[in-house]
């Protein structure tokens, strides 16, 4: 609702930006319009109509899915972070709206501001040379738009290390985990609000020592441990009754694709697979506050899912019965088309769930993948839950392990001749099978293992 300071409503704002006339904008993200808050405290609606979409014009016939960041540019207008639309957008004072960088579809593609891809930007802001920072959902948290050197070519390219991660030092190493804010200080340093992590991080201009350097040993610390998680919460299984014992049919590490085939993808299974009946309900099994955005997504899809901060729920209907109707909890936030069909599902940043609550129902693919930690610090959550009846004694049998570099080349073993020492000294004792490996970069450790 717009109107005076005590008449106007919002659902669930999250970006601030401040004209040089003291005019605040808003990104009034679950009302997918941006909203301005003049001097006197009235609210008017800038852009941005009923519902969510992804259309460009002027005033209430351009349509936002799920704004959050805004930022204003040198020449006045604002940046929009629209998450939901997976695109940067551009909106005049007077609510004119274009794209402005973006294809629309989600990924991390670094190019130009059209041939750009996104996920779920979150976080836009300036420096003072008028490069544009952006804080991105994806694995490349973090980007900067401007001029590449000696070049006037403007392009999208990574700011910190592609991978989700915590770790200080130069750019090209540091990692950041899910990033909700950015804003620059006086003396030109980043401030960034480092959520998947729980601290404010500071990217400093050369020179410049604002903040404090962790080391691995810090940044391993401030990581959740599987024995302090679990006493977090009491036991519970993700269905009804919570104590029943249920079947686990994968578990975290478990290879998926072929290493000998890479270029198909392969990754390590993450959670734990419990199957359930079709259309079972699926419930949290700890007390948790949304954090992202937009934490559903895949919506309708196999691998839909819900994200906490320290839970991941995938293969679930969110929300929704076994039919697809909706639950009656209003915490779920429906999006529909114009022939009234579901075509997605939003919780508001800020929610609330307790252990117990209902959050969906399984799909087709019968069994929930139950995710123990957050976002890139994932953990065994065999070791990290405690599920009533389950108990895992047995160590796995290792048949072997191998060595490969970061292209899965196997490297080699370096001949034992090369560690032997003059026949005149004394001789050392019978060395290890193994001799020892020169490695330089990244090495990928493959075990062959089972249980």
């Amino acid at each position: 609702a717009d109107g005076d300071a005590n008449t106007a409503q919002f659902n669930g704002p999250i970006g601030l930006a401040i004209a040089l006339d003291g005019t605040i904008y808003v990104a009034d993200t679950y009302n997918d319009r941006i909203r301005a808050i003049d001097a006197n405290g009235k609210t008017r609606t800038v852009a941005g109509g009923d519902g969510p979409g992804d259309v460009n014009g002027d005033g209430a016939t351009a349509r936002f899915n799920t704004p959050c960041g805004l930022a204003f540019r040198p020449d006045g207008s604002l940046i929009v972070a629209d998450s939901g639309n997976n695109r940067l957008r551009l909106v005049t004072t007077d609510g004119n709206t274009t794209t402005f960088a973006g294809m629309g579809e989600a990924g991390d593609g670094n190019s130009k501001a059209m041939e750009s891809t996104f996920d779920r930007p979150v976080a836009v802001t300036f420096d003072d040379e008028g490069n544009l920072y952006v804080a991105d959902s994806s694995k490349s948290p973090l980007r900067i738009y401007g001029p590449v050197k000696d070049l006037l070519l403007h392009i999208f390219r990574p700011l910190v290390d592609e991978w989700r991660g915590l770790n200080d030092g130069p750019l090209a190493k540091a990692h950041v985990s899910n990033p909700s804010g950015l804003a620059f200080t006086p003396s030109g340093a980043l401030i960034v609000a480092d959520t998947g992590n729980r601290l404010v991080r500071v990217v400093n201009r050369e020179g410049k020592t604002l903040g404090a350097m962790l080391t691995t040993e810090q940044s391993h610390a401030l990581r959740p441990k599987a024995e302090e998680f679990r006493k977090l919460a009491p036991p519970r299984w993700p269905y009804e009754p919570a104590e029943n014992p249920r079947e686990i049919a994968a578990t975290f590490g478990e290879l998926r694709g072929e290493v000998n085939k890479p270029e198909e993808g392969v990754w390590f299974h993450n959670g734990l697979d419990i199957p359930g009946g079709a259309g079972e309900k699926v419930h949290a099994v700890r007390e948790e506050k949304v954090l992202l955005p937009l934490s559903v997504q895949l919506f309708d899809t196999k691998r839909e899912y819900i994200r906490f901060p320290t839970m991941g729920y995938i293969h679930v209907r969110i929300g929704r019965d076994q039919n697809d109707k909706p639950f009656d909890d209003p915490r779920f936030l429906w999006q529909r088309d114009d022939k009234g069909k579901l075509t997605g599902a939003r919780v508001r940043r800020g929610t609330p769930f307790k252990a117990g609550d209902a959050i969906g129902t399984l799909n087709n693919q019968f069994h929930v993948h139950l995710i123990a930690g957050p976002t890139g610090g994932e953990m065994n959550a065999l070791a990290a839950l405690e599920l009533p009846g389950v108990k895992d004694t047995k160590p796995p049998f290792i048949e072997g392990v191998e060595f490969y570099d970061k292209d899965w080349q196997p490297l080699s073993q370096v001949p034992s001749s090369k560690f032997q020492v003059p026949s005149s000294k004394p001789k050392p004792p019978i060395p290890n099978p193994f001799s020892p490996i020169p490695v330089t970069g990244d090495v990928r450790i493959v075990l062959r293992a089972y249980d």
